[in-house]
């Protein structure tokens, strides 16, 4: 997933989403135009595509860490981490409950029992 910034004469952005199959060969999942690229339109953008192609176990989604997507997991100190979980867990309770059955230190840097250096993975 990423977004591109146009420049001509629309000045909006498309959020995308591709995926990759068996051979190797790229398909488009679905874009999205919104006027740019923050919290709330990948927000947006996200709910969307679940409703296009639901929960599909095994999926992965992968970004270029959008600073507009990745502030649950880069929150530094537990008392931010905690202010966006309550957030999710009222935007989104499903998903709420689907991470806290992942240990926070696997995932969050708030609870990374040291640095993490911007890498950011989950083990299975």
């Amino acid at each position: 997933m990423d977004g591109a910034h146009l420049k001509g004469i629309y000045k909006v952005t498309i959020l995308h989403a591709i995926a990759m199959d068996g051979n190797n060969q790229i398909l488009p999942i679905g874009y999205g135009i919104c006027p740019k690229e923050t919290t709330d339109s990948w927000t947006w953008f996200l709910e969307k595509l679940n409703e296009c192609i639901g929960d599909l176990e095994g999926l992965t989604l992968l970004t270029d860490k959008a600073t507009s997507i990745a502030k649950l997991v880069r929150a530094y100190k537990t008392i931010e981490f905690e202010q966006y979980w309550g957030r999710l867990y009222t935007l989104r309770p499903d998903v709420a409950v689907y991470l806290s059955q992942i240990p926070c230190d696997i995932w969050t840097r708030s609870h990374f029992p040291t640095m993490m250096y911007d890498y950011l993975t989950q083990t299975a």
